[in-house]
């Protein structure tokens, strides 16, 4: 193969400067005055494993500038000057957090940010329920059920009213459920009206420590009116299939009716129930039969409950099966 004069000129010159000649390009990587430096990093989830956070806010504050991370949690920042500064990233439903970058003679710092997803509030019901014992005599309770998502484990939930001075905690009943029953006296409520119509904050607190609000809940009404059993009652003798009867029952709002069938014992168990009776119905006929083999002695209730789970409860009627 021959070559030129000219080409053999060109390769010797291009031998000798690009060798020797001075990097003095400042975007030159092998000039050591270079302004390549760089900060390169991943932002993800603080779950084992992790995974890519995409569209998180990362922002430079030395130089007021920011990005979005990729569909893969990653950023870059070029051209920067070696000057040390904080990182700040923030998205929607974690919480924000910071990073501070120290050079240290290095021109690329490669982060790795952990965000923490913020408790979510997948859904609440609280209602209050009215049980009917004796001659005027009411007991009063406020019931909470709560699912709460997040992906670090939740330590516990409460229930805070600030005005009314009550910080309730909720059982947790699994990973993300909670629940809670207070009574008027757990409450330290001299009228449980007051409860109606007020905001209860959830506050869920992790592992770690930190407490988020994560949402709000009320009571819309409390059923003071009382269901009345007809029959049977007072130790009234039925047959297997008894007939339940009650006075027509018209608190003046949609609501439906539950029935429930007890042992009559010191720790009554239940043996048969009928839930969504219609509100307009004043008797139903048991079709099933009662099971006696351990007792025939029994007592029923019977629920009002209207469209926000409010409840009233009558007075216990006893009967006995023949």
């Amino acid at each position: 193969m021959k070559f030129s004069f000219l080409t053999i000129l060109t390769v010797a010159l291009f031998q000798y400067y690009g060798c020797n000649a001075p990097h003095n390009n400042p975007l030159d990587p092998g000039n050591p005055e270079n302004k390549l430096f760089q900060i390169q990093g991943t932002v993800q989830t603080n779950t084992n494993p992790p995974t890519p956070i995409a569209g998180a806010s990362v922002y430079w504050k030395n130089t007021n500038v920011f990005m979005y991370s990729s569909a893969f949690g990653k950023f870059t920042f070029e051209h920067l000057e070696p000057k040390n500064g904080w990182l700040y990233f923030e998205k929607n439903g974690y919480t924000q957090d910071s990073f501070f970058v120290q050079w240290n003679g290095s021109k690329k710092i490669g982060v790795i940010k952990n965000l923490n997803a913020l408790p979510k509030l997948d859904s609440v019901i609280m209602y209050s329920v009215v049980k009917n014992r004796g001659i005027d005599t009411k007991e009063y309770q406020l019931i909470v059920e709560a699912d709460i998502s997040d992906d670090n484990n939740i330590d516990s939930v409460f229930l805070v009213n600030e005005e009314l001075e009550i910080r309730k905690q909720l059982s947790k009943i699994s990973l993300a459920h909670f629940s809670g029953t207070f009574s008027d006296f757990d409450l330290n409520l001299n009228s449980f009206d007051v409860i109606i119509g007020r905001n209860f904050l959830l506050v869920a607190k992790e592992i770690g420590g930190t407490a988020f609000v994560v949402g709000s809940a009320n009571v819309k009404r409390i059923i003071k009116e009382e269901i009345e059993i007809l029959s049977p009652k007072n130790s009234e003798v039925v047959t297997v299939t008894p007939t339940l009867r009650w006075k027509r029952f018209t608190p003046g709002f949609a609501f439906s009716y539950t029935i429930e069938i007890y042992t009559d014992e010191i720790e009554p168990i239940m043996k048969w129930s009928k839930t969504n009776i219609s509100g307009d119905s004043i008797f139903f006929n048991i079709e099933t039969s009662l099971d006696t083999s351990a007792t025939n002695e029994f007592f029923w209730v019977i629920w009002g409950i209207d469209e926000f789970k409010n409840k009233t409860r009558s007075k216990p009627a006893s009967f006995i099966v023949q």
